[in-house]
């Protein structure tokens, strides 16, 4: 792989560029309208001098820059400096060490070539909520519903293997296991593969497969280990 809560600890605010990827005439009030773009008082200059780096994302516009701040002008948004300058988003609750880029092998040339994960803040009991981002003319939370696109991981040892992993066509697949029923002698699962298409706005369900029936526990953690390791989100990207 290359490395470039709860919903409530992962809390997102979305910015529009209207209102937080200002153009420098309305930043600066006055400058003229071919100013470089920013977010908030996040300037390039400020950007350059910013810690946080995350590494860098391939768009349609050319390779943009990310960093994830944690102080000066910066801080508190997840922030791209490409060719217009710097576009963003506000957000909160989020765990910069965990940043990465997932590179989208296969994605079309209009659709984004990556996602930047990022997780939320440890949970008290144990787990963290996986955001992922697109970077194109603007940076937008992927999400299904309202909601992340990939489940709160759980680490307290009470939960359901789950993993999430690239289609070879630039999407997203999320596999979750269910206890087959009737329950045998040997605890067996059942696990469900859903598809999505990454596009510029979003993300949107393609299908729903059933890839293993009634796996013998011992048989699944041999055949598709990453079920079981919380770590192992978008491994083989």
């Amino acid at each position: 792989m290359r490395f470039l809560g709860t919903a409530a600890l992962g809390l997102l605010v979305v910015c529009s560029l209207s209102a937080c990827g200002q153009q420098g005439g309305e930043a600066s009030g006055g400058a003229s309208s071919s100013a470089p773009a920013e977010v908030g008082g996040c300037t390039v200059a400020a950007f350059d001098a910013a810690s946080g780096e995350v590494g860098q994302v391939e768009t349609s516009a050319g390779t943009v820059e990310v960093k994830l701040p944690t102080d000066g002008p910066c801080a508190g948004h997840l922030v791209a400096h490409g060719e217009l300058g710097v576009i963003g988003l506000t957000v909160s609750g989020l765990d910069g060490s965990t940043a990465q880029v997932v590179p989208l092998d296969g994605a079309g040339e209009d659709a984004p070539q990556a996602l930047v994960r990022v997780d939320g803040e440890p949970h008290p009991r144990g787990g963290f909520q996986p955001h992922l981002f697109t970077v194109t003319d603007e940076v937008r939370e992927l999400t299904v519903g309202g909601s992340p696109l990939v489940p709160f991981v759980a680490t307290d040892g009470g939960m359901a293997p789950m993993t999430a992993t690239c289609t070879t066509d630039g999407g997203v697949a999320v596999l979750t296991a269910t206890t087959s029923e009737p329950p045998g002698v040997v605890l067996a699962w059942d696990v469900e593969r859903t598809t999505y298409a990454v596009t510029a706005t979003g993300a949107e369900e393609t299908g729903t497969e059933q890839v293993r029936d009634h796996a013998a526990d011992p048989v699944l953690r041999e055949e598709m280990p990453a079920l079981f390791e919380p770590g192992a989100l978008f491994a083989d990207c």
